[in-house]
């Protein structure tokens, strides 16, 4: 890898908050939708979900930088 194992954790962590911001964003609009008596978008939902996946592989990303460290 090109990129210090320090920079790559700094990345990781910053894709992850990034998720956590658009996981927050898409549930948000979900349950405006239910509020308003409006049916949840499919897009609003595979948001949800494409985030969701992101967020699982950045913290397997963050656990094996983390494992690596401390070999």
């Amino acid at each position: 890898m090109g990129v210090p194992m320090k920079d790559m954790t700094s990345i990781d962590i910053q894709d992850a908050a990034s998720d956590v911001q658009r996981i927050s964003l898409a549930i948000s609009q979900a349950v405006g939708c239910v509020v308003d008596g409006r049916p949840v978008a499919f897009n609003e939902l595979m948001v949800l979900v494409g985030a969701a996946a992101e967020l699982a592989s950045d913290r397997a990303e963050l656990i094996r930088a983390s494992a690596e460290r401390a070999a």
